[in-house]
Order: C-alpha cells, then structure tokens, then sequence
C-alpha cells in the first residue's frame, strides 16, 4: 500500500487506524547473509554507484 495510502491519508479518505485494521503480518523475513559477506558487497554496491555518479557527473 505504501505511497498510495499516505497519499490517502493527507487527502482525508482513511486514517492510520485504518491501515492498522487490514494489516496483517503474513510472513516474516531475516537476513541469512553472514556479516562478513554482507559488508563485502554493501562496499562492493556503494564503490559501484560512486563510479556511476562521478561518471555521471563527467558527462560520460
């Protein structure tokens, strides 16, 4: 629902209580990635996307 039921909010056509009623928590999910492994590739994506912008930034 996100985006769209925030936006319902602001314009008055449900409130929070609302949401609480039709949410339920079906299935629950917890990181499996060993920390070693995960820091790895969080450094991996974050030099990916410095490269992207600096590129981005030098027209290329």
């Amino acid at each position: 629902m996100g985006i769209a039921f925030l936006f319902g909010e602001e314009c008055g056509w449900w409130s929070a209580k609302d949401l609480e009623a039709r949410t339920k928590v079906g299935r629950r999910f917890e990181p499996t990635l060993d920390e070693a492994v995960r820091k790895r590739l969080r450094a991996r994506w974050n030099k990916a996307v410095h490269l992207f912008v600096t590129a981005k930034r030098r027209g290329m």
